[in-house]
């Protein structure tokens, strides 16, 4: 039985209500397939004059065992196949029949409105080993959805679509449904599609308007399926069939003709309609379509920033980039132009419409959980996140951008451990001159090895990075190197697929170090260019690193490469660079307090209004942030650039594109709670209202609420005090 039966009737009683008000009356032929429609058009295929299905059957038994090795099934490995509209699945059975044949496994997706149809292919294939069979009673769309989200990695997909099923399509709507077929496509995947051509005229009337009328009762069946499920009232007597060459269009036309005027209701569509003489009911085949076929996957050049940038991710993938990885199995949310698309997402929520266009849905604006390049539990499937600013055109870099958010969903699934906690960053020992220099030198070191000319040079100068970043951690606590090498594993990693996907071998590190401050920045290029180093030296590394011992291991990164370095002498600097490195460290411990001293001036210098929230009783806490964009200030302060989102039991606030400083309640600047937040520099007076006994910010810089709250207002400055108690005037 199939997996997910459905009813169709709200959204039967929705198209037909739909289509009868067009000029001229047209019908869907998806619900021609009712049980009995499914057997009438099983007999059609049977009668003589109905060529397709048998030149078809003819062309995949004679080519069956060449369509599955195309798959290139690697040991051990189970094909995805999914058909739309899988009729009697004998055609499919030919396909299983040889994949079987020459030692293969496969997972079949059936796709088919007709639960009789369903049931009929799934007992045919169910007799074959290796194979298990999934049927889903849907629309193709929803169906190819649900297949290609359910197959597993590795698994090469064969989408079918034969019988001239294309033909039931207009052709806009058949360049957008093979459209949504190449957006479900994965590179090695395969699409068979079968269509019949265009035929003398006489020849076509015959098979579309059968001397037996068994198409004309397959057709006639859909007024009766209205009749039954709908409550229609069409008196089929009174209608002939009619198939019609158009010449201009190259397809057949199957029109349901009334000889008679009839006042027709269809109470679940709330429809009133008069059918006139002549005024047809209309049901099209296409039959020209090779250049449909082909045209219809190639990129579009108009299409949107967010559906090239998907195309290009599916061709940057097209060679592997990491062990088991595969970008297009990830749902992508991208947010531009005022709207956030999404892509592959099985089951999108609300507020999330199908463009009719692409194989895409669209929320109008900012959806309210994406805030970041980031990836995200979306309706409850982990969804990769790219937000776009107005000025983002290249759809290649963009590509590769979202391939490094994906990335960080199969880390995520995959090695868990991978990860660094962030609030470390907060208490790092950044004005050490000690840890400063080993640092310089360290990365100097790196920076070397990855620009190295021969194998020699760089395999020294990879062990003076070692070295280096051995005697540094000796003198840091281990909280803080854990913190270091989980940022190089996690986005070095994916900054290193990202370069791979682009086909370069990342930005060099600057020959200067990175700035006292910039660890976490530092993290993605030393990470990235570790593995660049590696690839140079051992290309198959990515392999032994996904291997489980080393999956769980934070320092992976680095004991691959002392692994891969081998033994030897290390590359030594020279007293005069250690020197310069040494009083370079030095003033950047100076250059760090008066860049915070003077960060802290400029902020509450700022002119305009200013928002001041304190918590007086439970401190604030921290429900996000961007630790990419925090700036410590010293003494417990915090400086937060465009998003900050703190709560408590009273309820909760978000800044967004906006500057705000956090002053801590405890010993850890941010993860012990924070005591009072601040905005400065707004050019309007915040919209703090009081309301039943607590505060609402209403939009603006800050949006949220806290209950047991109040606002004071004194000159340019707009107080909120969480607590029950509001400090009483003096007398």
């Amino acid at each position: 039985m199939p997996s997910t039966p459905l009813t169709f009737v709200a959204e039967f009683a929705a198209e037909v209500g739909r289509d009868l008000a067009l000029t001229p009356k047209q019908l869907q032929s998806k619900y021609l397939y009712d049980a009995l429609g499914s057997s009438l058009f099983e007999a059609i295929c049977r009668l003589p004059w109905y060529q397709i299905t048998r030149s078809e059957s003819r062309l995949l038994e004679r080519h069956a065992s060449e369509i599955v090795a195309a798959l290139d099934l690697d040991d051990g490995v189970s094909a995805t196949i999914v058909e739309l509209g899988c009729g009697s699945g004998e055609k499919l059975a030919v396909l299983a029949g040889a994949l079987q044949a020459q030692g293969g496994a496969a997972r079949v997706h059936l796709i088919d409105v007709s639960s009789q149809a369903l049931e009929q292919t799934e007992q045919r294939l169910t007799r074959l080993d290796h194979f298990s069979v999934v049927g889903h009673q849907s629309t193709y769309e929803v169906g190819l959805r649900r297949a290609a989200a359910a197959r597993e990695d590795g698994s090469p997909m064969l989408v079918l679509l034969l019988g001239s099923n294309i033909g039931n399509f207009d052709t806009p709507a058949a360049n957008r449904f093979l459209q949504r077929i190449r957006m479900a496509l994965a590179p090695g995947d395969l699409l068979l599609l079968g269509a019949d051509l265009a035929k003398p005229e006489s020849e076509l009337l015959l098979a579309y308007d059968d001397p037996l009328g068994v198409t004309a009762a397959f057709n006639k069946n859909l007024l009766v399926r209205i009749n039954r499920e709908l409550g229609g009232n069409f008196r089929l007597t009174a209608f002939d069939h009619r198939a019609v060459w158009n010449a201009a269009e190259q397809r057949i036309e199957m029109h349901l003709v009334s000889r008679g005027e009839q006042h027709v209701t269809i109470p679940a569509a709330q429809t009133r309609r008069t059918q006139r003489t002549r005024s047809p009911l209309r049901l099209t085949r296409m039959l020209t379509l090779v250049v449909l076929a082909l045209t219809a996957s190639q990129p579009a050049q108009s299409a949107p920033l967010p559906v090239a940038i998907v195309r290009e991710i599916q061709r940057q993938s097209a060679t592997p980039l990491w062990p088991g990885f595969r970008p297009t199995a990830t749902p992508l949310a991208i947010y531009w132009r005022g709207r956030t698309w999404l892509f592959g997402h099985p089951s999108p929520p609300a507020g999330f419409v199908q463009d009719p266009d692409a194989a895409v849905f669209v929320f109008n604006g900012l959806h309210p959980e994406v805030r970041a390049n980031t990836s995200i539990a979306l309706a409850g499937v982990q969804t990769a996140v790219v937000m776009l600013d107005e000025k983002a055109t290249d759809p290649a870099a963009l590509a590769a951008l979202a391939i490094h958010e994906t990335f960080h969903v199969f880390e995520l699934a995959q090695h868990p451990k991978w990860t660094a906690d962030e609030g470390q960053l907060f208490v790092y020992p950044y004005e050490r001159a000690d840890i400063l220099h080993l640092r310089r030198l360290e990365t100097e070191a790196l920076r070397r090895a990855a620009a190295a000319a021969d194998d020699t040079s760089r395999a020294e100068w990879a062990r003076a990075f070692l070295g280096l970043r051995r005697q540094r951690a000796a003198a840091m606590s281990s909280d803080a190197i854990a913190y270091e090498r989980g940022i190089e594993l996690k986005e070095g990693l994916a900054r290193f697929v990202q370069d791979r996907a682009r086909g370069t071998t990342g930005a060099p590190l600057p020959a200067a170090g990175f700035g006292a401050e910039e660890v976490r920045e530092g993290g993605y290029a030393i990470g990235a260019t570790i593995g660049h180093v590696l690839s140079r030296i051992r290309a198959d590394w990515p392999a032994a690193l996904e291997q489980p011992a080393a999956a769980a291991d934070l320092l992976a990164l680095e004991g691959a490469l002392a692994r891969h370095a081998g033994p030897g002498p290390a590359a030594v600097f020279t007293a005069t660079e250690t020197a310069a490195a040494l009083q370079a460290a030095r003033q950047d411990t100076g250059a760090i307090e008066a860049s915070r001293a003077g960060q802290r001036i400029d902020f509450i210098s700022q002119p305009g209004w200013t928002l001041v929230v304190r918590a007086t009783e439970e401190p604030l806490w921290p429900q996000g942030f961007d630790p990419l964009n925090v700036r410590p200030l010293g003494g417990g302060v915090l400086l937060h650039v465009r998003f900050l989102k703190l709560g408590n039991a009273a309820g909760f606030l978000e800044m967004l594109n906006g500057r705000g400083l956090t002053e801590a309640a405890g010993e850890h600047p941010l993860f012990n709670g924070v005591r009072t937040f601040t905005i400065t520099g707004l050019a309007a007076p915040p919209d703090a209202q009081e309301r039943d006994g607590g505060v609402t910010f209403a939009g603006g810089a800050v949006k949220g609420a806290l209950s047991k709250a109040f606002v004071q207002r004194e000159g340019r400055t707009v107080t909120v005090t969480t607590g029950s108690k509001r400090a009483q005037p003096p007398y």
